[in-house]
């Protein structure tokens, strides 16, 4: 039922899952460790495998119902771990993953000091040369334009269901629930975290991908 209405809400999912999975400058041969924040049901996970079939991932989610129906997404999968907690208050092993990618979860943090230690912890947790790809919700860097791309999400539910249910159901949860940041503002505490090479690789109105890279040298 989440990956349905995923489908209705986020203007063109499927485009931002493999924009941000297209960010990855791996072989399918390879082994690697990816961590998945806000992993939700598990669609980002079912893409790493499909395209990385011996990755190993870790996925964290701070709902006990999200993890179930991932887990029982990948039943017998013992190269996918799943983890329930907040991600904002963890500490990750450092320089671990080859990527550290998240979609749609990162705009239900608040502070913008709390995002900014997550970026941080992000890129502790890296490898050298590893990455972070995040597919979110984002604010305009106006006013007027932030209304804008409104008027296009909203023009984009349209096609799947009804004025009411926006009015009364998506437009009242997105105010109340959900606390995006300026993009432009986001690219930013990325370079200030430590990360380089960064780059929006997709962007819809108010839904986009942007990656940051690790500097080093990576092992062969």
């Amino acid at each position: 039922q989440y990956d349905q209405f995923v489908l209705k809400i986020v203007p063109h999912y499927r485009q931002m899952i493999d924009a941000l999975t297209a960010c990855l400058p791996f072989h399918s041969s390879q082994t690697l460790q990816f961590l998945d924040l806000g992993s939700g049901t598990g669609m980002v996970t079912s893409q790493l495998k499909k395209n990385f079939p011996r990755s190993n991932i870790t996925c964290v989610d701070i709902s006990s119902n999200m993890i179930n129906i991932a887990r029982q997404r990948f039943d017998g999968q013992g190269t996918i771990e799943f983890i329930e907690a907040d991600y904002c208050g963890m500490s990750f092993e450092s320089e671990r993953y080859d990527a550290v990618v998240s979609s749609l979860a990162m705009h239900h943090i608040r502070s913008a000091e709390d995002k900014q230690k997550l970026f941080q912890n992000i890129f502790s947790s890296l490898r050298p040369r590893g990455l972070f790809v995040n597919a979110d919700v984002i604010l305009g860097s106006s006013r007027l334009l932030h209304q804008a791309y409104m008027e296009k999400w909203k023009a984009f539910m349209r096609e799947a269901v009804s004025e009411q249910e926006i009015n009364e159901k998506w437009l009242p949860r997105y105010y109340e629930t959900d606390h995006p940041f300026e993009l432009m503002k986001e690219l930013e505490w990325l370079k200030k975290a430590g990360f380089q090479d960064i780059d929006v690789a997709w962007k819809h109105y108010t839904v986009a991908v942007y990656v940051g890279f690790k500097g080093g040298e990576r092992e062969l």
